[in-house]
Protein backbone atom coordinates (compact mmCIF):
# COMPACT_ATOMS: atom_id res chain seq x y z
CA UNK A 1 0.00 0.00 0.00
CA UNK A 2 1.41 3.37 -0.94
CA UNK A 3 0.24 6.62 0.56
CA UNK A 4 1.39 10.21 0.08
CA UNK A 5 -0.02 12.77 2.52
CA UNK A 6 2.73 15.40 2.70
CA UNK A 7 6.08 15.18 4.43
CA UNK A 8 7.23 11.53 4.32
CA UNK A 9 8.17 11.25 7.96
CA UNK A 10 5.27 13.36 9.19
CA UNK A 11 1.80 13.20 7.69
CA UNK A 12 2.50 10.28 5.36
CA UNK A 13 4.14 8.29 8.16
CA UNK A 14 1.17 8.84 10.47
CA UNK A 15 -1.25 7.88 7.69
CA UNK A 16 0.71 4.67 7.10
CA UNK A 17 0.75 3.93 10.83
CA UNK A 18 -3.03 4.37 11.04
CA UNK A 19 -3.69 2.24 7.94
CA UNK A 20 -1.48 -0.62 9.13
CA UNK A 21 -3.08 -0.56 12.58
CA UNK A 22 -6.57 -0.58 11.02
CA UNK A 23 -5.53 -3.50 8.78
CA UNK A 24 -4.25 -5.58 11.70
CA UNK A 25 -7.34 -4.80 13.79
CA UNK A 26 -9.67 -5.69 10.90
CA UNK A 27 -11.22 -2.21 10.85
CA UNK A 28 -10.30 -1.57 7.18
CA UNK A 29 -13.23 -3.79 6.21
CA UNK A 30 -13.71 -2.29 2.73
CA UNK A 31 -10.07 -2.95 1.69
CA UNK A 32 -8.83 -5.54 4.16
CA UNK A 33 -5.69 -7.51 3.30
CA UNK A 34 -5.17 -10.86 4.98
CA UNK A 35 -2.07 -10.41 7.20
CA UNK A 36 -0.47 -11.29 10.51
CA UNK A 37 2.38 -8.75 10.32
CA UNK A 38 2.72 -5.34 8.64
CA UNK A 39 5.83 -3.43 7.57
CA UNK A 40 6.11 0.35 7.29
CA UNK A 41 9.04 1.84 5.37
CA UNK A 42 9.45 5.58 4.98
CA UNK A 43 12.31 7.44 3.30
CA UNK A 44 12.55 11.20 3.75
CA UNK A 45 14.81 13.98 2.61
CA UNK A 46 18.47 13.70 3.54
CA UNK A 47 18.26 9.94 3.85
CA UNK A 48 16.11 9.93 6.99
CA UNK A 49 14.50 6.50 7.22
CA UNK A 50 11.82 5.05 9.47
CA UNK A 51 11.05 1.33 9.45
CA UNK A 52 8.44 -0.23 11.73
CA UNK A 53 7.10 -3.76 11.98
CA UNK A 54 3.60 -4.15 13.38
CA UNK A 55 2.02 -7.22 14.91
CA UNK A 56 -1.02 -7.68 17.08
CA UNK A 57 -0.19 -8.00 20.78
CA UNK A 58 -2.44 -11.04 21.06
CA UNK A 59 -0.51 -12.80 18.25
CA UNK A 60 -3.65 -13.34 16.16
CA UNK A 61 -4.13 -12.47 12.53
CA UNK A 62 -6.61 -9.91 11.37
CA UNK A 63 -10.25 -10.69 10.66
CA UNK A 64 -12.81 -8.49 9.00
CA UNK A 65 -14.98 -6.59 11.48
CA UNK A 66 -18.23 -4.86 10.63
CA UNK A 67 -18.57 -1.14 11.30
CA UNK A 68 -20.87 -2.00 14.22
CA UNK A 69 -18.21 -4.25 15.76
CA UNK A 70 -15.61 -1.47 15.40
CA UNK A 71 -17.90 0.97 17.22
CA UNK A 72 -18.36 -1.53 20.07
CA UNK A 73 -14.59 -2.18 20.30
CA UNK A 74 -13.49 1.46 20.20
CA UNK A 75 -14.16 4.87 21.68
CA UNK A 76 -15.60 6.08 18.36
CA UNK A 77 -19.21 6.25 17.24
CA UNK A 78 -18.12 5.39 13.68
CA UNK A 79 -15.39 3.37 11.92
CA UNK A 80 -12.49 5.80 11.31
CA UNK A 81 -10.89 3.36 8.85
CA UNK A 82 -13.74 3.77 6.37
CA UNK A 83 -15.26 7.16 7.19
CA UNK A 84 -13.60 10.57 7.44
CA UNK A 85 -15.27 12.73 10.06
CA UNK A 86 -14.34 16.01 11.67
CA UNK A 87 -13.77 15.24 15.34
CA UNK A 88 -16.09 16.97 17.76
CA UNK A 89 -14.87 18.52 20.99
CA UNK A 90 -16.15 15.40 22.77
CA UNK A 91 -14.13 13.16 20.41
CA UNK A 92 -11.00 15.19 21.12
CA UNK A 93 -11.57 14.99 24.86
CA UNK A 94 -11.83 11.17 24.69
CA UNK A 95 -8.24 10.84 23.49
CA UNK A 96 -6.56 13.68 25.37
CA UNK A 97 -4.63 13.17 28.58
CA UNK A 98 -6.71 13.60 31.70
CA UNK A 99 -3.65 14.31 33.86
CA UNK A 100 -1.69 16.68 31.62
CA UNK A 101 -4.25 18.67 29.60
CA UNK A 102 -3.33 21.98 28.09
CA UNK A 103 -5.87 24.15 26.29
CA UNK A 104 -2.94 26.24 25.06
CA UNK A 105 -1.39 23.17 23.39
CA UNK A 106 -4.69 22.33 21.69
CA UNK A 107 -4.88 25.87 20.34
CA UNK A 108 -7.06 26.32 17.28
CA UNK A 109 -6.61 22.75 16.00
CA UNK A 110 -10.36 22.04 15.90
CA UNK A 111 -11.04 25.19 13.86
CA UNK A 112 -8.29 24.25 11.40
CA UNK A 113 -9.66 20.71 11.04
CA UNK A 114 -13.18 21.97 10.40
CA UNK A 115 -11.88 24.39 7.75
CA UNK A 116 -10.08 21.59 5.88
CA UNK A 117 -12.90 19.05 5.84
Amino acid sequence: MESHQGHPLGATGLAQCAELTWQLRGWANNRLVNCDVALQHNLGLGGAVVINVYKRADGKGNRKLSDEEVVKASAFDYNPAVKAKTPSRADVDKVRSRAARSEYALGDSLKKLEARL
